[in-house]
């Protein structure tokens, strides 16, 4: 249940330490490669942020009792 609330985050989360790790510590890694790890990385966080906007919010308090 915990994953499927926060499936979005994590995989933001995920993207931004795989970015982060990469221009931190793969100095050596081919310019290519970093790249495309970037690349990887960017896409993750724009996914996990699609869908933590499209999520239903079904785990947060609700105004007014709507559902």
């Amino acid at each position: 249940m915990f994953f499927q609330k926060y499936k979005g985050l994590i995989l933001a989360v995920a993207g931004a330490v795989i970015y982060m790790v990469t221009t931190l510590y793969f100095k050596d890694l081919d310019y290519g490669y970093r790249v495309c790890i970037k690349i990887f990385a960017a896409i993750m966080i724009i996914v996990g942020g699609i869908m933590i906007e499209d999520s239903n919010r079904f785990y947060k308090k609700q105004r007014d009792n709507n559902v």
